[in-house]
């Protein structure tokens, strides 16, 4: 992400480079790494969307090295979810992938302020597959991570969908598969994770939702 501009230094806005970086990397098949160059903390004070702070529209994988946070200013209002995902299309007949598809994996990226636990914004990562043209996320894989707090309230995410570290939100009536097979695992999510209509066998291992993580 350091090619497009993102800089971890805990205050440089660095929502523009790494949502060029993820432009690129949808494009390009490429993995989208996230270096700890300086203070580890790539700060987030602007957003793609009025729901988005970073808008993924395809498989990707993200992998950030140990200690990095992606962390929402207070500028990030509760409307806005840190890492919002859509997809198009994600198979190719019988739950498998295709050949020039890719799954998705976010590995090691945190979500938050380490100093204070505190995360402005609405739910951390959003797997989202309400949306026509049969949106699916086949087998994701998110692991190795923190994910704070929102300022919403420690407990919003029952429920609801707000606030949650993680979101899995499908139609009602699953009328565009939904995300299945995912697997979530060695992490901390304080706030909790909301599988509202998502699909079939998503797991959770070895997943931890602490009452803080100071």
């Amino acid at each position: 992400v350091y090619w497009y501009g993102a800089v971890d230094d805990g205050v440089t806005d660095s929502t523009p480079g790494i949502q060029a970086a993820i432009n690129a990397a949808k494009v390009n098949s490429q993995t989208l790494v996230f270096p700890a160059g300086n203070t580890g903390v790539y700060s987030l004070n602007t957003a793609f969307n009025s729901s988005a702070v970073l808008s993924i529209s395809a498989p990707i994988k993200l992998s950030c090295a140990p200690g990095v946070w992606l962390k929402p200013s207070s500028s990030i209002t509760n409307a806005q979810s840190i890492i919002y995902m859509t997809g198009t299309n994600q198979t190719g007949g019988g739950g498998v992938l295709a050949s020039s598809q890719r799954q998705t994996i976010i590995d090691g990226c945190n979500i938050g302020d380490p100093a204070n636990s505190v995360r402005y914004g609405n739910n951390g990562i959003v797997f989202d597959t309400t949306i026509s043209n049969n949106n699916l996320f086949v087998q994701p894989i998110v692991q190795n991570l923190k994910i704070t707090f929102s300022n919403i309230g420690a407990f919003s995410c029952f429920g609801s969908f707000a606030g949650c570290a993680i979101l899995v939100v499908n139609s009602a009536t699953n009328t565009y598969g939904g995300t299945y097979g995912a697997h979530f695992k060695d992490s901390m999510l304080a706030g909790g994770v909301n599988f509202w209509k998502a699909g079939d066998s998503n797991n959770l291992t070895n997943i931890f939702f602490p009452p803080n993580l100071t």
